[in-house]
């Protein structure tokens, strides 16, 4: 069997929620999994859902590679990558020993790709990008980090501020605070939360593009139309006028470069644990 410390002899399984109304042709993972293919470090990479096609348990038993990592592509340690996908794939641990359709296969379960301790450092650099580029003041700026959040589970949440927390250590200058999609505080509410004439936005939900492309500018009264949808892919979208402030948009997490080197660094944490 292959060893999982020489990563050329692995195959790389990139696991995601995904959704049925999800275009397939378009999602964070897919451009994440070409990024990962680029780096020429694993045999094979391929993606896989719980949700949607291609479904994750076959895309692993496709396999033909005797050592496979499978890294959660989900911000955070919740019910989905702790036990959801785990029992999908009929994994018992850390690290499954099974007979799959192509023989005999170490397959290892890395921690989820949101909790890889490089990805504060990476919305700290987006966000500073962005105030340098349009020459935003500090001292009248917010910046709203967006998770999904969850009523059934705290693991989105305590992420979502565990980066907050990680980026003002950093040395972050603006006012920086934490919204969610569906637990308070919600970022509907974003008013309450930035009081600066700038805002800045960027939603933190890895995967999904249609959170962090379609609902998070709906519910900043932002049409997410094709127009911004262009503006988005181009690095930033805005500024949006309301009322007294401005709203900048900026692309999700899930679709940053460097989130490629992210996963590279959480399969060796799990190759050398």
């Amino acid at each position: 069997m292959a060893d999982p410390d020489n990563l050329s002899n692995c195959a790389l399984l990139l696991a995601s929620h995904g959704s049925a109304t999800a275009d397939p042709q378009d999602l964070p993972s897919e451009r994440l999994a070409e990024r990962v293919r680029n780096l020429n470090i694993f045999a094979r990479v391929e993606t896989g859902f719980l949700e949607q096609h291609p479904e994750v348990r076959k895309t692993l038993d496709n396999f033909e590679q005797d050592c496979v990592f499978v890294v959660p592509v989900m911000a955070c340690d919740g019910y989905v990558a702790g036990t959801k996908l785990p029992k999908r794939l009929g994994l018992t641990g850390a690290i499954t020993e099974r007979l799959g359709p192509n023989g005999r296969q170490k397959v290892i379960l890395t921690a989820p790709l949101g909790t890889d301790e490089g990805v504060a450092k990476l919305i700290f650099n987006q966000l500073n990008h962005a105030i340098q580029a349009h020459g935003l003041d500090a001292n009248s700026t917010t910046a709203l980090i967006v998770g999904h959040g969850s009523m059934r589970s705290p693991a989105s949440k305590e992420q979502t501020e565990t980066w907050v927390q990680d980026i003002k250590t950093m040395g972050f200058e603006p006012a920086l605070e934490a919204a969610f999609l569906e637990e308070p505080p919600k970022i509907d509410n974003w008013r309450e939360l930035a009081e600066g004439r700038d805002v800045l936005v960027i939603a933190v939900m890895i995967s999904d593009g249609h959170h962090a492309t379609i609902d998070v500018p709906k519910a900043l009264g932002i049409e997410p139309d094709d127009a911004f949808q262009q503006a988005l892919s181009q690095g930033i979208a805005g500024p949006f006028a309301r009322d007294k402030q401005r709203v900048f948009v900026l692309p999700p997490l899930g679709l940053a470069p460097e989130l490629a080197q992210r996963v590279v660094s959480i399969v060796e944490k799990s190759a050398t644990s």
